[in-house]
This record gives structure tokens, sequence and C-alpha cells, in this order.
């Protein structure tokens, strides 16, 4: 792993009779090298931080699945494949889960006016969602989910980190998240048709 790599993380979901989901995240490698193997400890732990906070609001209908992990380049081509990590954690809610498409919605800008990175949050439970508004504890959960998100994460030696990005691959361009962002207070929708996209 050498300063400038991209790395894909794909983060995904599924719950009984309905479509899957998948959240997709880009990471800067920031420093001097690193072991494929090191940078893959710093990301699964990554993964699990993002994967727990998801859990504790989350329908028990739901589960986190797992996270793959891939080098791109700036052209969307992948580099080379660092493998996958089962997570396989179950939403802790206990009421029932709102339609599949209904996610929380969190953003986070970057340093160049209007270009940013938006996630959709599947799986939220139905007892989080009255009168169209999201209630305080999933608010606050997915302000524990955008803090993981944004905030870089450090390699144990050697003061390297991965950055939170968004890459235009069509510019072939990356740009890193500042460390900060918004949760939406009101749920979202999304509906995507195209296998092994997502957000």
């Amino acid at each position: 792993m050498v300063t400038n790599e991209i790395v894909r993380v794909n983060i995904e979901y599924s719950a009984p009779n309905t479509s899957q989901a998948m959240n997709v995240f880009h990471f800067r490698f920031n420093g001097d090298a690193q072991t494929d193997a090191a940078a893959v400890v710093v990301l699964r732990a990554w993964a699990d931080d993002w994967a727990e906070q998801w859990q504790a609001i989350a329908s028990n209908d739901w589960t986190c699945e797992r996270a793959t992990f891939e080098v791109v380049n700036l052209d969307g081509s992948v580099n080379r494949d660092l493998g996958s990590y089962d997570i396989s954690l179950v939403g802790l809610g206990g009421s029932d889960m709102e339609p599949s498409a209904t996610s929380g919605f969190i953003f986070a800008p970057s340093a160049t006016p209007g270009r940013r990175g938006a996630k959709y949050v599947p799986g939220i439970q139905e007892d989080h969602v009255e009168d169209g508004l999201l209630s305080a504890a999933a608010i606050v959960g997915l302000a524990l989910m955008l803090s993981v998100w944004v905030t870089p994460s450090e390699f144990p030696t050697g003061g390297d980190e991965f950055q939170p990005a968004i890459v235009d691959f069509v510019l072939g361009v990356m740009r890193v998240l500042l460390n900060e962002g918004t949760v939406s207070s009101v749920p979202a929708y999304q509906r995507r048709r195209k296998p092994g996209v997502g957000s």
C-alpha cells in the first residue's frame, strides 16, 4: 500500500424477501508504505465499527452481512483484491423494519464546494420513524455512523491512515472528505435495481 492508493469498501446488508442493500465507501491511503495485510486489519476494524453503530438502530429483520475490500484505480478499474470479511451482525431493534427502500441519510462535504459524499443507511426499524421524522435515538445513531465514516482510520504504527474520500471516476479525481457532516431528520427513500450498485 503506497500513498494516494484508493481502497473501495463495500458493506452488504440483507433482509428477508427484499433486495439486498449496499454502502460503498472510498478511502485514500495517506502514508509512506504499509503491507496489504496491515491495511486489511485496519479496514476490518473500521467495518466492525460501522456495523456496530448500524446494528443499534436497525430492525432485527436486517443483517449486515459482509465487507469486501479492493484497491481501485482512478478510472474505476480494480487494481487488486484485498478479500472479504464476514460481519454477520443482526439489527438489535425489536420492531418491524420500514419498507426496504426507506433509509437514514447522512452526508459529508469535501473541501471543493458542491462536492460531497452521501450514504443511504438501510434497515431503520419502524419504531424510529414517526410522523415522517426520525426519532432522536435514530438521529444519534446516524450521527455516530457519520463520525465513523468521516474520521480517518489510523494504523497502529508509522502515523499512516486511511482518509475518507469520494472519487469521480469519469474525471479521474479523488477528493478527501472533511471531518464533519450532516444527518437528515427526514427518512430518505432510495431504490436501485442495478446489481452491485450502492451508496
